[in-house]
């Protein structure tokens, strides 16, 4: 009885093995459900944020992607690279310790 259920995953393994078109499927049925998961983890996190984006654009679609990009990978390393030039030079650390002081206050 337990080789007749072995025999019958074998088969099924086989078959899997050899069906690109059913693999593609599966792993875009596993990434639509990782996004979907992901989109709605952002969304519960961006509901409590007290997030304020001022996007200045020509029309409201670039100004919405403005916004979301400041959320992305993407926009934290402009913020990084940003606060980093900032940091080298004596007037940016000046500006960069007179927040750092506002902050604790």
């Amino acid at each position: 009885m337990q080789m007749a259920s072995v025999t019958a995953q074998t088969a099924l393994a086989k078959e899997i093995g050899s069906n690109t078109g059913y693999q593609d499927y599966l792993v875009k049925t596993r990434q639509i459900e990782a996004n979907e998961r992901v989109g709605l983890k952002q969304a519960e996190n961006l509901k409590e944020a007290d997030i304020k984006i001022i996007a200045g654009a020509g029309n409201v679609t670039d100004g919405i992607k403005n916004a979301s990009d400041a959320l992305s990978p993407k926009g934290g390393y402009a913020a990084a690279g940003f606060l980093e030039s900032l940091a080298s030079t004596e007037e940016g650390k000046k500006v960069l310790e007179a927040i750092a002081a506002l902050l604790k206050k």
